[in-house]
């Protein structure tokens, strides 16, 4: 095993959240859309964690959003550009286009003639460009640009959220590897002393019921030892599930620095959190898309330039070809849309009071993260006195037991016993230490900190 790295979180990276911590429950997170690529390297902890930010379906997904709101700025810039137009008509008629009029005094001559013939065709090109519609233009730009700094927002939420995820599996990976090699070395000494019993009844130094409860003691630990490696399979493979990578080899992580050194202190607080960042952009979305509405009801004025061939051209009498352009401008005015706008405006409206409500119940549930951490941290550091304390009587124990043996007063498998029991003492206290090292990272999490670990020296 190589020289241990610690992995330590970098503080000046930029803040990151989630919606809620997510603790140990989440390692049976499954994705649909792994790759097929199998990895068969050792991780460190900040090697799987720039996997995660490249390769992760869930932030690829983030990202993807926030393509599409920038294509959606863009939409609302088009808006200011002109309009380039080409189009084409022909009308047949049942009848020739007929003139009848009388001529002004002196003359008072009436004329009433048929012209042309039973069709007319008309090509066109056409510029227009707004040139006014009560700001709504802008607003809608400003709208779908503040969507962009929220969808920015959230994918940073759910980076961090993601890290801390990856966290636990780490931590978890790691305990279940500890006790996988623990249960190794119990099954190893169990098997050993199976043997030596069943060498002993054959020499009649030993009764067969001995040597049967010797092979189920090593049948049992054999089964634990099972059990234990595939949890840590299992955990591996809801590592690769959650980097985008195949599940088929399960990720194993790089041995790094023992659990109790991975614990920092120096906790800081955030004072802008990305999910409440997020619904402050998304409340300022909505804003704009108020006013855009109101705007909405001023009138609206475009201009227009275009080019014309038609026959009949404008001489109606002809059947010739004729060009000639067109300008000029138009001007809007909705006075009435039946209620259209007054709903839209009600529904924003409803939309702000959601997200207002939404951000006051985030809040409050990182006020109660951060307590909870707190007591978690305390709660964590009084089983770690317990379980220090059992191995302490698990080794004294042992002592007493190899003393015994050597004495003749305790058997073979007492003394193998009292050396199981040190060695799940042990596991259990490295077992507490990696939950603490998580709940360390949760409460970092809770004040608001970016999940960023780093090669540790």
């Amino acid at each position: 095993m190589g020289p241990c790295r610690k992995p330590t979180l970098d503080r000046s990276a930029p803040l990151g959240f989630s919606a809620a911590l997510l603790l140990l429950a989440s390692l049976t997170a499954t994705q649909a859309d792994a790759q097929t690529t199998p990895l068969t390297t050792p991780l460190t902890l900040a090697q799987a964690q720039r996997l995660l930010v490249t390769s992760s379906p869930e932030l690829r997904l983030e990202r993807l959003g926030t393509d599409k709101a920038e294509a959606q700025v863009s939409e609302a810039r088009s808006a200011y550009w002109p309009s380039l137009d080409v189009f084409g008509s022909y009308q047949a008629l049942t009848e020739k286009n007929h003139i009848a009029i009388t001529l002004p005094p002196p003359s008072n001559t009436h004329i009433d003639r048929t012209m042309g013939d039973y069709d007319r065709e008309e090509y066109a090109v056409d510029l227009t460009l707004p040139l006014f519609g009560g700001g709504a233009r802008r607003q809608q730009v400003l709208s779908r640009t503040a969507a962009v700094y929220a969808t920015q927002a959230g994918t940073q939420a759910q980076e961090n959220a993601l890290a801390l995820r990856l966290a636990a599996i780490y931590c978890a990976w790691h305990s279940a590897d500890a006790a996988g090699k623990v249960q190794g070395e119990v099954a190893t000494r169990y098997r050993d002393y199976a043997e030596r019993v069943t060498a002993q009844v054959k020499q009649g130094a030993a009764l067969p019921s001995q040597a049967s409860t010797a092979r189920a003691r090593w049948l049992n630990a054999q089964a634990e030892l099972q059990a234990a490696q595939d949890n840590r399979d299992s955990i591996g493979r809801a590592a690769a599930l959650l980097l985008g990578l195949s599940p088929e080899t399960p990720v194993t992580f790089a041995a790094e620095a023992p659990a109790a050194s991975l614990v920092t202190s120096g906790l800081t607080s955030a004072a802008t959190r990305p999910d409440l960042l997020a619904l402050d952009r998304s409340a300022e979305s909505l804003d704009h898309q108020q006013s855009g509405l109101i705007g909405q009801r001023f009138p609206s004025l475009t201009g227009m330039v275009g080019y014309r061939l038609a026959n009949p051209g404008l001489n109606l009498g002809t059947n010739d070809y004729m060009h000639y352009g067109v300008f000029g401008l138009q001007a809007r005015w909705n006075l009435f849309d039946g209620f259209r706008n007054r709903s839209q405006r009600a529904q924003l409206e409803a939309q702000q009071a959601s997200v207002r409500v939404d951000k006051e119940r985030r809040s409050a549930a990182w006020t109660e993260a951060e307590h909870s951490a707190d007591r978690r941290l305390a709660r964590m550091e009084l089983s770690l006195q317990a379980a220090r304390a059992a191995l302490e009587a698990a080794r004294e124990t042992q002592s007493e037991k190899e003393a015994q043996h050597r004495q003749g007063a305790a058997t073979d498998l007492e003394r193998i016993d009292s050396q199981v029991q040190t060695l799940r003492a042990a596991q259990q206290v490295e077992n507490l230490e990696w939950q603490q090292v998580l709940a360390t990272w949760q409460k970092r999490f809770a004040n608001g900190e970016t999940m960023m670990f780093l090669e540790g020296g």
